[in-house]
């Protein structure tokens, strides 16, 4: 599995989605595109919720194309509150789990005194 991440505005339809963009020599290839306007803690959890969605894509080797794809997300997700297009984006509670998680994770990291950064 390839993901390949993108920033772009995407017209307030949606912070971030995850894209099928094709499968070929034994890889699969995604795009994660993050709204320009999304920063710093928000930026990360959105990071690890379309990840999540690339997550379940790599588990699940019967995607290969789009069709394939869309199958995947009406048997494991749920319609996206966020999309303007019903019917043609979905969201998973995982990856809405996985979201607040990293979120969580990134607000409560203790910081480097010396630099102000946060360890792990």
């Amino acid at each position: 599995m390839i993901v390949y991440l993108d920033r772009q505005l995407l017209g307030g339809r949606c912070e971030g989605q995850t894209q099928f963009m094709a499968a070929g020599a034994g890889y699969r290839y995604l795009r994660v595109t993050v709204e320009t306007d999304v920063v710093n803690d928000r930026l990360i959890a959105l990071l690890g919720h379309e990840l999540r969605h690339a997550v379940e894509v790599a588990d699940a080797p019967s995607v290969v194309d789009e069709r394939s794809y869309a199958s995947l997300y009406r048997r494991i997700g749920h319609g996206s509150a966020q999309c303007r297009r019903p019917g043609s984006c979905f969201d998973t509670n995982a990856a809405i789990a996985s979201g607040y998680r990293v979120l969580d994770e990134v607000r409560h990291a203790p910081a480097d005194p010396e630099s102000g950064n946060v360890t792990r």
